[in-house]
């Protein structure tokens, strides 16, 4: 295990040193209060942060003793969150969102698809909870903290979908929540406050919706483009024509 001292020093230099890069874009103090509160209540989040804080060092100063920590906390995270079957809560969710930073501080090399898989799944559990009649709800009823999660991870499914050529995972709740003009369109006065900042991609990834909606709609074109050619099926036109809906329904000026 990791000595309490190494832990507590890992977690201030996650704090300090770490956090304000890791998500550049979005409101540092908000992320702040919630990420203590998460990381303090769960040990899957800590053990994450303290991993991704020990990556950050050894980045920076090559130490041997910080290459061995993460070493020590990704297999103590494994063997929690993988190996134990149980169902994932927001913290494990947030664990996962830290262990994808971490392969993306890493150059975007390792196992990162199972971590996003664990995000993903709390994140269709809250969209899809009974509590709520739909996506659009779900946000802007949650807490802050699940809401970051949410977004985060769609944002990731998005990217993650452009390296794969699979379809994002999302895909219908982003045609869903982000299909509307007035959402995190601060010209029509969506992105200004109240529920429409609850479903805007703007303060977290700096991003409008109907870009992120046209990345997953791309990789989505892609992926159907590369399924027509394997069938020897693949129809020119019309791949022109899906592309050219895409780009005069979210890219045009």
């Amino acid at each position: 295990l990791v000595p309490s001292n190494t832990q507590d020093h890992l977690l201030t230099h996650y704090f300090h040193n770490v956090l304000p890069i890791q998500y550049l874009l979005a409101d540092a103090s908000s992320i702040m209060d919630f990420m203590v509160n998460l990381i303090h209540n769960s040990p899957s989040a800590r053990d994450a942060a303290c991993m991704l804080s020990a990556l950050h060092l050894t980045t920076m100063r090559g130490s041997h003793m910080d290459a061995s920590a993460v070493t020590t906390i990704y297999r103590r995270i494994q063997e929690t969150m993988l190996v134990v079957d149980r169902p994932y809560n927001e913290g494990d969710a947030m664990a996962g969102l830290h262990i994808v930073s971490s392969f993306l501080f890493s150059g975007g090399r390792g196992n990162w698809e199972v971590w996003l898989g664990i995000a993903s799944q709390y994140v269709q559990n809250m969209l899809n909870d009974p509590r709520f009649y739909g996506p659009e709800e779900a946000l802007r009823r949650c807490s802050d903290s699940t809401r970051f999660i949410i977004k985060t991870t769609m944002w990731f499914d998005v990217l993650a979908s452009v390296t794969t050529q699979q379809v994002p995972r999302f895909l219908e709740t982003y045609r869903r929540i982000f299909n509307s003009a007035f959402i995190g369109d601060p010209l029509a006065g969506g992105a200004g406050g109240g529920e429409e900042t609850a479903t805007s991609m703007l303060p977290v990834m700096g991003c409008e919706n109907k870009v992120v909606l046209a990345i997953a709609e791309i990789s989505n074109l892609a992926h159907w483009k590369e399924s027509m050619l394997r069938r020897g099926r693949l129809s020119y036109p019309e791949l022109v024509q899906r592309g050219l809906g895409i780009e005069e329904m979210y890219l045009a000026p």
